[in-house]
């Protein structure tokens, strides 16, 4: 883990990157105490996801490949990166992150449809998958085990126009798009 105890100006740009960078978050990432952090297999979006903090924060970090002990298993990436301030800041402004705990911003459900497509995209990267149906058509499904945020998530994607089926599970509910159209 990369800490830094320095206090320094918190650069926070709100554009497309950030928007993306809260959907993951919301996702794979999580705030865990003073640390942000990543896991995912995906390299490009550690790659991406590592640029924006440190564009955010002027913190050197590192993306770590984390090798599987079980031959089934698939290679991780994380990035990890301490920061009072900026761990402060986003709770402060976005609430809270991770699995169970993460909402859509209200500056995301309030704000412009680039904002809302950008947080879907962030979060859709990291908790969705593509896949084919019968007739060979593409589909995309959005897990997640917070059902009412999930919700909440499957009306900001109605209110652009993306036709969803929402189904809950036992312990987790899925949106999916189906639609030639919509996906």
């Amino acid at each position: 883990f990369i800490t830094t105890k320095m206090t320094y100006k918190i650069n926070i740009k709100k554009n497309r990157e950030f928007y993306w960078f809260l959907g993951v978050l919301c996702g794979d990432g999580c705030i865990s105490g003073n640390k942000i952090m990543l896991g995912t297999i995906d390299y490009e979006m550690a790659e991406r996801f590592h640029a924006i903090l440190k564009e955010i924060t002027g913190c050197v970090t590192k993306i770590y490949k984390i090798v599987p002990r079980k031959e089934n298993h698939r290679i991780q990436y994380a990035v990890h990166v301490g920061s009072v301030n900026l761990t402060n800041c986003l709770k402060n402004r976005y609430g809270s992150f991770g699995t169970k705990k993460w909402k859509i911003p209200k500056e995301v459900i309030n704000g412009s449809v680039n904002n809302k497509v950008n947080f879907i995209q962030g979060f859709v990267d990291s908790e969705g998958g593509v896949g084919l149906n019968m007739s060979q058509q593409p589909f995309i499904t959005v897990t997640s085990t917070n059902i009412s945020s999930l919700r909440k998530l499957d009306k900001l994607i109605l209110d652009l126009g993306i036709n969803t089926l929402f189904r809950v599970g036992k312990n987790r509910a899925d949106i999916k798009i189906n639609r030639k159209e919509d996906v």
